[in-house]
């Protein structure tokens, strides 16, 4: 397999990115071609599907008189067998050639149905979506935009109506009755079937610049399951298969199966996650399926603590012997002497560490900089709310002197950019990459990413294969041979107290460079990541 993505994008998609109809909806009717035109040339007139149409036309039309040119072939001609294989070989191009433009047409019709749907245009997002692809982040977990107002469906009348209005993690324990349907759910669905198109017509248009992703990684979903814990792993577990079909569904015609899933789980003092892994996984199918033929591949399991209930989860699992493909832990904690910890036992299961929101939502950024609580500059709680700025600069604020902390961290990245690592952003990522970990990038898709990620500190398993491969051989080519003859070589030498290859790596060991992140982490972790009284881990 390819190696997995190194940046999880945990996308908010806009509100109404795309029509969602309702029962006794119809759908909207298509723009007349010249507003369509008008309004979004570059997308229509730069697609692949515009530039299949104009290659076939020119075929067909050179085709066709090439054929007339050859005419009728009459019997006598002495050139007839030449000329009959001729003719034949140009119809028959001709009429493949007739065929592609047929398809060509109808993918463009789909293009323009998804970019043009009534009155909603997706370009932008597209085009930022695209970016970020070529990012690295490949990996997609659908989310949507908190503003939403969702009214829970067979609730509209009676005792149970209500509608969840507003954020989406409260909205997630205001559960139904029958605990069958949340704000959440609805607000998944909504934002699966939004990203199925998003992602469908990323692949169909022709890029400018051109895309630099690998052919072979193409994007894909990781939708993400939060059922309500306090209910109990039991309904939770009921819940997997339901919650599976419906994103499948929902993410388009394309998509059969997920290779990944995300299980939110909220609180690690209710037991029960092993089981939910281990339903999200398996889901009623042959016990001995490989992962590739199963409903849900594998499933990462996100949880808001880097410490003790991350280990109590881990104990749960390695008991029950069910382990999920990675924990996504929050990335503030990631440095502190309790993650040390977790890191330790998550190695020694096999586990993979994701950390979770690197850029907080976007305050991890080169605007920031410098920007004193008192600036007009300043990110204000309440203009925020509802972008992925909230939560981070809620917990920022709470502590005390957290804002001149987060300052003092944005400094000492920056120093890091002078020392040629690109941006703060990039400083931020590629510092979580070289300690071997994955990370999740939250955006609202209202900018290009920010980010790079540097080929020198990508995770080993997000190295290509050949390089691993490379690796491998200089490693055994570089071992020490173990012949009769060079053994006694070696021996005679010890004796005549020559050791100076061992002097020469113990020198070589020394010299090691340092890390450009060292002072980086030991920032990080005192700005977000002090809760138990240690500094940052080594």
């Amino acid at each position: 397999p390819n190696p997995p993505a190194p940046v999880i994008l945990h996308a908010w998609l806009p509100a109404n990115p795309l029509p969602i109809l309702g029962e006794d909806e119809e759908a909207p009717k298509r723009k007349p071609m010249g507003v369509l035109l008008l309004d979004i040339p570059r997308r229509l007139k730069a697609s692949a599907p515009v530039a299949a149409q104009r290659r076939c036309k020119a075929a067909i039309l050179e085709l066709t008189a090439k054929i007339e040119e050859i005419g009728e072939i009459k019997e006598d001609d002495p050139e007839a067998e030449r000329k009959t294989a001729e003719k034949t070989a140009l119809e028959s191009e001709l009429a493949a050639t007739e065929t592609a433009s047929t398809a060509a047409d109808a993918a463009y019709e789909a293009l323009a149905v998804a970019l043009c749907g009534g009155e909603h245009t997706t370009r932008f997002w597209i085009d930022v979506l695209n970016r970020h692809i070529d990012a690295g982040a490949w990996e997609i977990i659908p989310d949507a935009d908190r503003a939403h107002v969702v009214s829970v469906p067979d609730a509209a009348e009676g005792p149970d109506a209500r509608a969840v209005v507003g954020d989406a993690d409260s909205a997630a324990f205001a559960t139904a009755p029958n605990a069958s349907v949340t704000n959440t759910a609805l607000l998944q669905r909504i934002a699966c079937k939004a990203l199925g198109e998003f992602l469908a017509q990323s692949q169909v248009e022709k890029r400018s610049p051109p895309s630099s992703t690998d052919s072979g990684s193409q994007p894909k979903a990781t939708p993400r399951y939060e059922p309500n814990v306090f209910l109990g792993a039991e309904t939770a577990c009921a819940g997997c298969e339901p919650w599976a079909d419906a994103v499948i569904a929902a993410l388009g015609d394309t998509v059969t199966r997920l290779e990944r899933a995300v299980i939110r789980w909220r609180d690690t003092s209710v037991p029960g996650i092993a089981s939910v892994v281990k339903a999200m996984t398996t889901m009623g199918e042959d016990g001995d399926a490989t992962p590739e033929t199963r409903k849900v591949g594998g499933a990462y399991v996100e949880l808001d603590d880097f410490g003790d209930g991350a280990l109590a989860v881990l104990r749960e699992c390695n008991l029950r012997g069910v382990f999920p493909t990675g924990l996504i832990l929050p990335a503030t904690l990631a440095f502190s002497k309790q993650a040390a910890k977790v890191k330790h036992e998550c190695e020694r299961l096999g586990i993979e560490i994701l950390a979770k929101d690197v850029l907080m939502g976007g305050l991890i950024s080169e605007k920031y900089v410098g920007v004193a609580s008192t600036s007009i500059h300043f990110p204000n709680l309440a203009t925020k709310r509802g972008t992925p700025e909230f939560e981070p600069l809620r917990s920022v604020m709470q502590t005390q002197g957290g804002w001149e902390k987060h300052q003092k961290l944005l400094t000492t990245l920056k120093a890091v950019v002078h020392d040629g690592v690109g941006s703060i952003e990039t400083a931020a990522v590629n510092c979580f990459l070289e300690e071997n970990m994955r990370v999740v990038v939250m955006t609202a898709l209202d900018a290009p990413p920010a980010f790079q990620v540097l080929p020198e500190f990508l995770p080993k398993q997000c190295k290509p294969k050949k390089v691993e491969e490379l690796v491998t051989s200089e490693t055994e080519a570089e071992e020490p041979v173990t012949s009769e003859t060079e053994t006694g070589e070696e021996e005679s030498d010890k004796k005549e107290g020559t050791e100076e290859p061992v002097v020469q790596v113990e020198v070589a060991l020394e010299e090691k460079k340092p890390s450009v992140f060292t002072e980086t982490r030991v920032a990080w972790n005192e700005a977000y990541g002090v809760t138990d009284g240690g500094d940052a881990a080594a």
